[in-house]
């Protein structure tokens, strides 16, 4: 297998991400334009959403990088960032679910009683 066509083929097993990229992007473009009603709600569910992206961008990258090693016999190489990467990626996750939750439980004002 020649290096372009690995590069292909990693490029191809990336794209089954693209869903999960567009709706970040999607909910980043939301969050920013409600800003004005929820504005910690909104800022909280943006920083999400910019460590959801930059989670994906920095993994796709990595995976890039890696696939590129790995097929020019680098493995020795490739292994010693690998846990490094994990640990990156973890942090980046935590950082992006801990914002989602802060957001989704942020104060807002309490619902109007309802009218008799």
């Amino acid at each position: 297998m020649s290096s372009s066509s690995f590069d292909f083929y990693s490029l191809i097993m990336q794209l089954t991400r693209l869903p999960v990229f567009v709706l970040l992007i999607v909910g980043l473009v939301l969050a920013i334009s409600r800003q004005a009603r929820h504005p910690r709600a909104s800022m909280l569910a943006a920083g999400a959403m910019v460590a959801g992206l930059v989670q994906m961008i920095v993994g796709f990258g990595f995976q890039m990088w890696m696939t590129q090693r790995a097929a020019g016999g680098g493995y020795d190489e490739v292994k010693m960032f690998y846990a490094g990467f994990n640990v990156l990626n973890m942090v980046l996750e935590l950082a992006a679910w801990g914002l989602a939750l802060a957001a989704i439980f942020a104060g807002r004002a309490p619902a109007a009683a309802a009218r008799p």
